[in-house]
């Protein structure tokens, strides 16, 4: 695909701003996840400097598809953790 293929490239307000708020929900849920996989195993939650590396993690592996077009972000699922839950299956 090139660069303007579908007409000039623009940025509009709107679309950063929501954007912005995907992202900050999105840093909201990864932290919660962590939170309740360390209930859900039994182990003390991820000191705050965990959580950050967690982050930015995620947000390095999003900048990278979105570089190479994979066209999805990389984030945590809540469903795992109920999946954890309900099997007691984890790795320590």
């Amino acid at each position: 695909m090139l660069s303007g293929q579908y007409g000039p490239m623009s940025i509009r307000a709107s679309a950063v701003l929501s954007f912005s708020i995907a992202t900050f929900y999105s840093i909201l849920d990864s932290i919660g996840d962590y939170h309740a996989c360390a209930r859900v195993c039994r182990v003390p939650p991820p000191p705050a400097h965990g959580a950050n590396r967690g982050i930015l993690i995620e947000g390095i592996c999003t900048t990278l598809s979105g570089f190479v077009g994979c066209g999805h972000a990389t984030s945590t699922y809540g469903g795992v953790i109920g999946a954890i839950g309900v099997s007691k299956v984890r790795s320590a």
